[in-house]
């Protein structure tokens, strides 16, 4: 039989608002170098807003929130006028 003592640990991880507006923008469609710094507000080069957009994109909270906005945008894009109305 299972482990009566065993506990399931649920962790609960909210983004900052610039980590959330990177993911909206990647999972919009924009280029994770711009995304990049338009969210973080910077003007670093391609090649360098690029390297620290891939690494956001790498961490499992940003990830999963990506992953999020992009079910959510493929719901919308399924909504039409007869569906609002």
């Amino acid at each position: 039989m299972g482990n009566e003592n065993s506990q399931v640990t649920i962790s609960v991880y909210e983004l900052d608002m610039k980590r959330n507006s990177f993911a909206r923008l990647v999972a919009s469609g924009q280029d994770i170098g711009e995304a990049y710094n338009i969210a973080f507000h910077t003007s670093l080069s391609y090649e360098d807003s690029f390297g620290r957009g891939k690494e956001l994109c790498e961490n499992k909270y940003v990830a999963k929130k990506i992953n999020e906005y992009c079910d959510d945008n493929k719901v919308l894009s399924t909504i039409n006028r007869r569906d609002v109305a």
